[in-house]
């Protein structure tokens, strides 16, 4: 995320890294889903129907872009999910960005 915020009007790119957890999951696209200023976003990976899967947490990370261009002049929060923690609630990291 940019130190400065974003500016209005422009295209913005986000980094996001993340790791596969197994071999036979493969990076499809980026999930968003938008409420108000919120905006949630995870990797949609599909997961390959093999039996011969390996750990593959050690590998990457990987890197993908989002594109955003913000029409307004407000803070936007987005929510980068992590996965579930051991009760099954979602977990993010959450930052929060000022649109220039």
């Amino acid at each position: 995320m940019p130190a400065t915020g974003f500016n209005l009007n422009e295209v913005n790119y986000i980094k996001i890294r993340y790791r596969r957890p197994t071999t036979c999951h493969l990076y499809d696209d980026i999930f968003i889903e938008k409420n108000g200023y919120t905006r949630i976003v995870a990797i949609r990976a599909i997961k390959l129907n093999e039996n011969n899967c390996e750990d593959a947490t050690e590998e990457g990370p990987y890197e993908v872009e989002l594109p955003f261009k913000p029409t307004e002049v407000e803070t936007y929060t987005f929510k980068f999910w992590t996965g579930t923690n051991n009760q099954g609630v979602d977990e993010y990291i959450t930052r929060e960005v000022v649109i220039n």
